[in-house]
């Protein structure tokens, strides 16, 4: 009778908890999170009068011990109960969706043979327990973002939405400014060449982004970490933009010298990187033991703030690719089981706090 009484403490105490909704702790040295306490009037009064009881008082207490315990670190090895209410948020940062649809023609001329619909990408999510996804503009249509526009617009709440746009046309700028009326916030370019990227078109594609408050998107392409050296001049001429990283520049494990021009970009604090690729970079098989060292180095150089799980569905499946027959599933497990270097918080920021504070904002969502 005794332990009953006690589990049914525990659950009441648990439920009270749950019904602040309160966001998992975050590292405190990244300062105040963005997380709010949601709570509507009704919602406190029902609180209120629940808490003037006898009976609230008490699992007012046992709530107020549990979240301390939280706070300390409690649990097994030192981290708080992972429960599914108190999971962390997971945000993919990049996956890419098409359609063989003649209202979304194909510009280039060898297109995918399967769709990776907006559709099935929701299932995966839901299955694997991923909240929301950055949608990046793939390449097979170009230029044309309306394909993109219109899942983002279909599943609202589920996807934010990253463009593409020319960077051999000046009219790159005035596009810009549409894509943002159409409800993109952000835009890639990829692969780099260093010719438009040293332009003055460029430059002026970037102020654009700049006023738009657009994050700036970067696949660097088959010569990886070696652009960076020209790369990074023109990262520093924009401090105000954001410029995130593709794919830890696909440097290789064993290539010293990639590496650390990759992590000289730490620097520069408008620089983040999507931890991703992991099994496109890996000489072995999952959970890719040597890129994991990779990984290790950015997050330690840059700060978990500053870097964001991306699985790149489906490229990540495509056996054209170097590693390419990861499932979307592997991708996720590998980022929430296997970085077994990070803390609790650490992750947190990597499977959703980052990607949050850049895409979703609104949100509040921040692991």
């Amino acid at each position: 009778m005794v332990l009953l009484r006690l589990h049914a403490w525990v659950v009441l105490g648990v439920s009270l908890c749950s019904a602040w909704e309160l966001p998992p702790s975050l590292p405190s040295s990244q300062g105040p999170s963005t997380c709010t306490w949601q709570s509507s009037p009704r919602g406190l009064d029902h609180r209120r009068k629940f808490l003037s009881s006898s009976v609230g008082s008490a699992a007012a207490a046992l709530c107020l011990s549990y979240l301390a315990l939280r706070q300390r670190g409690g649990g097994s090895e030192g981290r708080a109960p992972s429960s599914q209410a108190l999971r962390m948020s997971i945000v993919d940062s990049a996956v890419h969706v098409w359609k063989q649809d003649r209202n979304y023609p194909w510009a280039t001329p060898n297109p995918p043979a399967a769709d990776a619909s907006a559709e099935e990408l929701i299932a995966l999510m839901d299955a694997n327990g991923v909240d929301k996804t950055v949608l990046v503009q793939p390449i097979c249509y170009l230029w044309d973002n309306s394909y993109v526009r219109d899942c983002m617009r279909r599943f609202p709440g589920r996807f934010a939405a990253v463009a593409r746009v020319n960077p051999e046309d000046d009219a790159s700028v005035e596009k810009l400014e549409e894509l943002s009326k159409e409800g993109f916030i952000g835009v890639r370019f990829g692969p780099l060449d260093r010719g438009w990227w040293e332009s003055e078109r460029m430059r002026n594609i970037l102020k654009k982004a700049e006023e738009l408050k657009f994050p700036v998107l970067l696949f660097l392409g088959k010569d990886g970490g070696k652009s960076l050296q020209w790369v990074a001049p023109r990262i520093k001429e924009f401090p105000n933009v954001k410029f995130i990283v593709d794919h830890m520049a696909d440097v290789p494990p064993s290539d010293d010298q990639q590496i650390d021009e990759l992590l000289s970009l730490a620097s520069s604090p408008n620089v983040l990187v999507k931890i991703s690729h992991v099994w496109a970079i890996s000489t072995g098989q999952y959970p890719w033991s040597d890129a994991i060292s990779v990984v290790q180095k950015v997050v330690r150089r840059f700060g978990p703030d500053r870097c964001m799980f991306a699985s790149d569905w489906p490229v990540c499946k495509m056996p054209t690719w170097p590693g390419g027959n990861t499932s979307y599933d592997m991708t996720v497990k590998l980022a929430k089981e296997e970085y077994k270097f990070l803390t609790e918080d650490e992750l947190a920021w990597i499977l959703g706090g980052t990607a949050s504070s850049i895409w979703f904002p609104a949100s509040g969502t921040h692991g």
